[in-house]
């Protein structure tokens, strides 16, 4: 089985980084920790640019909305977004000053779930039951509330598909496939253990989920309709994360070993990689980067981008399949792979 090195090693936060996000251009990469403190990246200079005090309490999700806006969730239970002009960053010095707050929401945070976002939808467990999705379209300020009609226990993890579907994982091992109108679609009971962790990738521009638990088991859901199951090997996989074309999966565990898989329409393989990042005895998330990223737009090239030294890094730096791997330390391995 092959082995890998990262190519950095990020080092700002001081407690365990527990969410990390890529920017859509494939430079950025934001990260939160334990501590409320978040955190966001030159993936040029592989250096902090911007980093602030969000929250009182550990951050559940970062998500970029968008191009300039940032998706917080913490454990004070409050859902913050954050608007952000990259392009007035120095790209040789960081900055401490908050961005400014476009929106604040109060959220149940009493479980580790955390909220998800997807062309302005954001979805995060509602103020007053754990087993409740609140979805909030910010252009026009409606709610809806999602219950399950089962009682399947605590909200555990959630993950946008496409615009009107989003999945849901609970307490009693399930997976429930809902519209963003509330109404459930299809359930499924493959784990044996709460369901700790969701990611999506796409297919033929449909979308394909796939889940982890406390068992041993990586689940694959192909266009919420059927299942296959993979029996890893390793108890304890804390994340998952598959990369936008469906064709890799990586998780991480308590282990402290970094694993990625292949994927196809029959679902999980054998692990093309199993590797333990030299900068953490226990790992707490990993991220994919886009492998398709945006173009920056002139007003970034103009102001944050100038040196032609800096141009070409920036091509090559978009060209780069990330893995984002968050460690217990603090630390965040960088891997370019496949």
């Amino acid at each position: 089985m092959n082995t890998a090195q990262p190519i950095a090693i990020l080092r700002d936060h001081s407690s365990s980084v527990t969410s990390i996000d890529f920017h859509s251009s494939n430079l950025y990469i934001c990260s939160g920790d334990e501590s409320g403190r978040i955190v966001v990246w030159s993936l040029i200079t592989r250096r902090p640019l911007l980093h602030w005090q969000a929250h009182q309490d550990a951050i559940l999700t970062v998500k970029w909305i968008d191009a300039n806006w940032l998706m917080t969730y913490a454990r004070d239970a409050k859902l913050i977004v954050w608007t952000i002009d990259l392009s007035s960053l120095q790209i040789d010095a960081v900055a401490y000053n908050p961005p400014l707050q476009v929106k604040h929401l109060h959220c149940h945070s009493l479980t580790f779930c955390g909220a998800d976002s997807l062309q302005y939808l954001v979805a995060a467990p509602s103020a007053d039951a754990a087993f409740k999705l609140i979805i909030l379209k910010p252009e026009t300020k409606t709610i809806t509330e999602i219950v399950p009609a089962d009682k399947p226990g605590s909200l555990m993890c959630l993950k946008f598909g496409s615009p009107d579907r989003i999945a849901a994982g609970y307490e009693n091992g399930q997976v429930t496939f809902y519209t963003t109108a509330g109404i459930a679609l299809k359930t499924f009971h493959q784990h044996n253990a709460p369901v700790i962790h969701l990611s999506c990738g796409y297919a033929d521009q449909r979308p394909v989920f796939v889940s982890v638990a406390a068992d041993r088991y990586i689940v694959s859901y192909f266009h919420n309709q059927t299942t296959t199951k993979f029996n890893s090997k390793h108890s304890g996989t804390g994340c998952i994360s598959m990369r936008y074309d469906t064709k890799l999966i990586v998780t991480s565990g308590w282990d402290g070993v970094l694993r990625m898989y292949k994927f196809d329409p029959q679902g999980v393989h054998r692990p093309l990689l199993s590797t333990k990042p030299g900068n953490s005895d226990g790992l707490s998330v990993v991220q994919f980067g886009p492998i398709e990223p945006s173009a920056l737009t002139d007003h970034e090239n103009s102001n944050l981008i100038v040196p032609t030294s800096v141009r070409l890094k920036v091509a090559k730096t978009q060209k780069c399949h990330f893995v984002a791997v968050g460690a217990k330390n603090g630390t965040i391995a960088m891997y370019n792979l496949y």
